[in-house]
């Protein structure tokens, strides 16, 4: 998979089901309104309502990954969209919508990828027909390393300690830290020593969030980052 990224394909088709079950809402899910098309569009085959006429369902014969979003990775985002679109006589998807939405980049990143996709079309009467189809994709992040924890709120003025950890949570003992954010600078930001105990800066920047960055010292392929958001000290 490309960037460390794990991602999950579920063809929704009527009740013809590829990859992973998905929920009955769905299935439901009507497609969007003002999709022309120059070919008739033929219902996919459904076991449970078997109505003539009805076509068998496109397979995918050639899937391109999608590419995970620099914002959602940040954020360390994951979840599935679903996508509505019409595979064609000749294979090809078009008129790819969203028909429910993943947020930070994610959703454009999936229509990308589904536009570079080749099926096998579905199928009536030994003819390649034009159906309409579901597609969910679900983003997971497959990350080597990983700081632990991977948010955090501080008060001002207060301490978190962080670790670089790998995907069996073994902490990396030499690391290379920093803080950064949009709203501060050096100290204004916080500190962090060089065995990632961060330090909460006096004062709250605005906007209140930073971010706290661990790179290997043996490895600068292997490194993680963490959110901190900066509280008040509360009143007495």
């Amino acid at each position: 998979m490309k960037c460390g990224t794990l991602f999950v394909f579920c063809l929704i088709c009527g009740a013809s089901l590829f990859g992973q079950s998905t929920s009955t809402t769905e299935q439901k899910q009507e497609p969007p309104s003002g999709t022309p098309g120059s070919e008739r569009l033929v219902r996919v085959c459904d076991p449970k309502n078997p109505i003539a006429p009805c076509a068998t369902a496109p397979r995918p014969v050639f899937t391109a990954d999608p590419e995970y979003s620099q914002e959602a990775r940040d954020a360390h985002y994951e979840g599935s969209c679903v996508l509505w679109m019409i595979v064609g006589s000749d294979g090809k998807p078009r008129n790819i919508k969203v028909v429910r939405t993943l947020g930070l980049g994610l959703d454009e990143k999936a229509i990308e990828a589904v536009k570079q996709w080749k099926f096998e079309p579905g199928m009536m009467d030994g003819k390649p027909v034009a159906v309409q189809v579901n597609l969910k994709m679900s983003f997971r992040l497959d990350e080597a390393v990983h700081l632990s924890p991977r948010s955090a709120q501080v008060v001002t003025g207060s301490q978190q300690q962080f670790a670089l950890v790998s995907t069996q949570e073994a902490p990396i003992a030499a690391a290379n830290w920093s803080v950064s954010g949009s709203g501060c600078v050096a100290s204004a930001c916080g500190s962090i020593s060089p065995e990632g105990l961060y330090t909460a800066p006096l004062t709250v920047p605005n906007p209140a969030t930073v971010r706290v960055t661990a790179t290997a010292a043996t490895d600068p392929t292997k490194n993680g980052s963490a959110q901190v958001t900066i509280l008040p000290s509360p009143s007495r």
